[in-house]
């Protein structure tokens, strides 16, 4: 119920704006300078709140009205001097005769701009807010101990944002956990300087084991002149949780571009197993990229002619067949030539008019029509 009382909040402001956009519209005024008015301080709430963490249904409602107005543009009025608000309650139509506040509006509202009545607005707090989409998961590894004992060092004052070098190391940390849970047993090996298994599909790979923990592959670009992840790319399980969120983050970045291009981004860095498979999967499963992918109706083929389906005989309705450039190879000089061939066809049993048939059908062979 509490979601529905917070739904038939925003639908009155909404047909409020396509009001407002029809007036404007119709006396050829500017949206910008009209001004719209709720008594609703949750809706309020919701414009100067973040759209992206709002649930689907209200933030698609305040993405239509935002997309016509400003934030600025809305004020709070109080439920009495709401004339929306008396409608809402029920009156009977004798009763509606004598609502001054529904036929003129507030006392205040006929007075210049800087008279009207300012109410203070105590906007809601946003772990208040309702109809808010709950954050799911925030997960950042930096190793907060390296950073204080560095600042006891320096004596700086701690930041309290991440550089770069923090994200890169709990990027490095998730990799290694990636590639505990999916080779843990070549991890094992590589440590102790023994063979990898050879069930395992790393050993085709010539693996190899970075100084910070991770394993690379690649021994036959060391003398390329390219970046050290490509040379030594960090190897992948593709069924794992991280893997899919690189690649979803790689295909958001180029702006949901296709399987192939996202393949090649990725493995500037990594060495996905199975890559191409994930690739289509990522691309497959986006929701803006099916959304905008067209879809083509087959059109109806034309009737045929009515020369292909009365009937009649053989080469009465003819035609001229141009076939492609053929390479004739003479028997003297061996010189290979191209010549364009053109014959009639039948239009009723689509036969070419050879010398053969020719000779078959002696008289029957000039045609009647040519179309």
């Amino acid at each position: 119920m509490a979601a529905k009382d917070e739904w038939d909040k925003i639908l009155p402001t909404d047909l409020a704006t396509q009001l407002a956009r029809k007036t404007v519209e119709a006396w050829g005024l500017s949206i910008k300078d009209i001004q719209l008015w709720t008594s609703s301080m949750v809706v309020l709430g919701w414009f100067k709140s973040q759209i992206s963490r709002l649930k689907t249904y209200v933030a698609n409602r305040i993405n239509q009205i935002m997309e016509i107005t400003e934030s600025e543009q809305w004020r709070h009025v109080r439920i009495d001097e709401n004339p929306a608000d008396i409608l809402s309650q029920g009156v009977t139509p004798r009763e509606l005769q004598d609502k001054v506040l529904w036929w003129y509006g507030p006392h205040w509202l006929a007075e210049e701009e800087n008279q009207w009545i300012q109410h203070a607005v105590p906007l809601i707090s946003k772990d208040q807010m309702p109809e808010r989409r709950p954050i799911k998961l925030v997960l950042v590894a930096v190793n907060y101990l390296d950073k204080l004992l560095q600042v006891k060092r320096s004596g700086t004052n701690v930041t309290q944002y991440l550089v770069v070098s923090e994200l890169r190391s709990a990027e490095n940390i998730l990799i290694k956990r990636t590639q505990a849970d999916e080779f843990s047993l070549q991890l094992l090996a590589k440590r102790k300087q023994r063979e990898i298994p050879k069930c395992s599909k790393l050993n085709r790979l010539h693996p190899l084991l970075r100084k910070d923990g991770p394993i690379v592959i690649g021994v036959r670009l060391e003398n390329a002149d390219l970046d050290e992840n490509q040379i030594h790319p960090i190897v992948l399980q593709a069924k794992h949780k991280i893997t899919r969120l690189i690649f979803e983050d790689h295909h958001q970045a180029l702006l949901h571009c296709g399987p192939q291009m996202l393949l090649a981004k990725v493995r500037q860095c990594y060495l996905p197993l199975r890559g191409r498979i994930m690739a289509h999967s990522t691309v497959t499963r986006c929701i803006n990229c099916v959304r905008a992918r067209p879809r083509f109706e087959t059109p109806l083929m034309a009737p045929l002619l009515k020369q292909r389906v009365q009937m009649s005989r053989p080469f009465t309705i003819a035609g001229v067949d141009f076939a492609e450039p053929l390479q004739i190879q003479s028997d003297i000089r061996r010189v290979t030539t191209k010549k364009g061939k053109d014959s009639g066809v039948c239009m009723l049993c689509y036969q070419s008019h050879t010398p053969r048939t020719r000779r078959r059908l002696n008289e029957r062979s000039v045609p009647c029509s040519l179309t």
